[in-house]
Formats: structure tokens, sequence, C-alpha cells
């Protein structure tokens, strides 16, 4: 299982640096050409396809083989999300806790508990899809 875990930290980094480059373009392209209540639920959708895309295409690297393991993934890559959100934006981008946790108010759009969701499940539902289960 540490194997596998470690293999998933790796994917999850490629993750991460996908959900940066979703908010960069968000904020570039999709907020001034739409606005922000427009651009915020389409850029939480883009990143959930993203997400289960990098799910199914990292089963085989990843290496688990039963429920259990994809779960254990997926909720493995929650807890780095969540890690890396809160520590990130509040001792680098020195928002207060209360900003932090407005990326959970899906009133303003914000998407990012589907995010989560899907994170959680993802590797699951991706070997469901592909056969693997």
């Amino acid at each position: 299982m540490v194997r596998i875990l470690l293999k998933a930290v790796i994917v999850w980094i490629g993750m991460l640096v996908l959900a940066m480059l979703n908010g960069i373009a968000r904020d570039m392209l999709l907020t001034p050409a739409f606005g922000i209540s427009i651009a915020q639920p389409a850029s939480g959708i883009i990143l959930c396809v993203l997400i289960f895309i990098v799910s199914y295409y990292s089963l085989a690297f990843i290496g688990a083989t039963r429920v259990r393991g994809f779960l254990s993934v997926g909720l493995f890559w929650v807890c780095l999300t969540l890690v890396f959100e809160y520590l990130f934006a509040h001792y680098l981008l020195g928002m207060s806790w209360r900003q932090v946790n407005q990326i959970f108010n899906i009133q303003q759009g914000n998407l990012f508990s589907l995010a989560l969701l899907v994170t959680a499940i993802g590797p699951l539902l991706a070997a469901k899809v592909a056969g693997k289960l």
C-alpha cells in the first residue's frame, strides 16, 4: 500500500499543476470573457473532468487493484489537496482562515466541494469505467 500511495503522490502533483493551470485559464480567459459568475462554476466543472481523466489514465501506474486501494488513493488525494489548499492560501498567500474557507462557498459558484468529491471517488469510478473491478 505504501508503494501505491507514493505513486499517488506523483499523480497528485500532476493534478495540482493542472488545477493551477485551470485557475490561471479561469482568471485570464474565462473571467474576462464571461464574468466570474460563469467562469467560476465552469472552471470547477473543467477541473472535475480533468481530475477524472487523470484518475483514469493513472490507474495502471498507481497499481491499485481492489476497491479499498482505489478509495484509499482518492481519500489520500483529498487529504493532500486540503492540506495544500489551506497551508498555501493561509501561509504563502496571507489569506485569513475565513477567506480560505470561501473555497467551499457554492453560492459564489465555487465548486471546490464537487471537485473534492470527484477526487475522492475518481480512482474507484475510473476503475469501474475501465473494467478493472
